[in-house]
């Protein structure tokens, strides 16, 4: 148990991004050294060795000298000594998409190039990297077991090669936490993450948020902005929105969102419920009552309510003796024991 009396499990806390208050419980893994991560991009690259490999023959020369010096230094084996954030673009797109079948979802692959990224290149450099656009977009010829031919064609406009979404800085959070705010890296960091929040659209500030949960502010400030859309009748909520509720501190502006988010929306806080719970300790209580009794599927009703009991068995008490829905009070009473 944490001081504050919470009586988290291994597994609960194998679920967070990364906490900011440490416990006997937590993984040791959360942050990986870069020749571990090198190593598992090597890996799942030679994997593939059966599947004809052809770097893009259209582009630009700059796209093609990119792909080629990506493609040797996973086929050399050798970890790389310098980084671009053009090529680093690059060897994103091939470690995610040249592979059967393609994954721009893969964790495991997420997490070892933002690894590598973080622990070799820096904080710093990998803040600016998530933050740009690719120019670029995927796409391939598949034929299970036989072949694949990826192409990297460059786009002014439209789809490109996503490297902003939420996953990738929830990669980059462990690395940012486990820095210490004094350091050198750390200031670079949140600098160079400033400078990314100035001129990013509402997702990359976002993800700058879930990123630094020692900076609170700018999840207060999201916040703020998206609930003042609200009030004027917008509705801005997408995926990426949610993830400042892993850094917020400010429990009434958190209720707030959990009131303001209407049964459309509020089951995307759920992935970040015991972020919450990390974060505010007892006070995450109140938003999580309030999102439990909006709609929701069977998934994100169990992580409410499981976070809910954790911050306040007596508030979740409370919930299950007054609610009217019958799908929480079953949940809430399984939970309770």
């Amino acid at each position: 148990m944490r001081p504050d009396g919470l009586a988290w499990t291994r597994a609960q806390r194998k679920k967070l991004r990364s906490p900011l208050h440490p416990h006997p419980f937590d993984p040791k893994d959360r942050v990986l050294a870069a020749d571990v991560c090198w190593r598992t991009l090597v890996d799942g690259f030679r994997a593939g060795a059966r599947l004809r490999r052809r770097p893009a023959e259209g582009g630009t020369p700059a796209l093609r000298e990119a792909i080629a010096r990506v493609y040797a230094s996973f086929e050399s084996g050798a970890p790389p000594t310098t980084f671009d954030h053009d090529d680093e673009l690059v060897r994103a797109a091939i470690a995610l998409v040249d592979r059967e079948p393609p994954d721009l979802h893969d964790e495991r692959i997420t997490r070892a190039l933002v690894g590598l990224w973080a622990q070799s290149a820096g904080v710093a450099f990998t803040v600016e990297l998530l933050a740009r656009e690719s120019g670029f977009a995927t796409a391939g010829v598949y034929s299970p077991m036989t072949y694949f031919e990826l192409t990297l064609e460059p786009r002014d406009r439209g789809m490109h090669f996503p490297l902003r979404e939420v996953q990738w800085w929830s990669a980059l959070r462990p690395h940012v936490v486990a820095l210490d705010a004094r350091s050198e890296q750390y200031v670079a960091a949140r600098i160079a993450a400033e400078a990314v929040r100035a001129k990013g659209d509402a997702a990359t500030r976002a993800g700058c948020a879930l990123a630094f949960p020692r900076e609170p502010e700018w999840a207060a400030a999201d916040a703020r902005e998206w609930l003042s859309r609200v009030q004027h009748g917008a509705l801005p909520w997408s995926p990426p929105s949610w993830a400042i509720l892993a850094s917020l501190h400010d429990v009434e502006l958190a209720q707030q969102i959990a009131r303001a988010s209407g049964p459309q929306w509020g089951h995307l806080a759920a992935d970040y419920a015991f972020d919450m719970v990390d974060v505010l300790g007892e006070r995450a209580a109140g938003p999580l009552a309030t999102l439990l009794e909006l709609p929701r599927g069977a998934p994100a009703r169990k992580a409410l309510v499981a976070a809910l009991v954790l911050a306040d068995p007596d508030a979740a008490r409370a919930l299950h003796d007054r609610t009217s829905d019958p799908a929480v009070r079953k949940a809430l009473a399984a939970a309770l024991g």
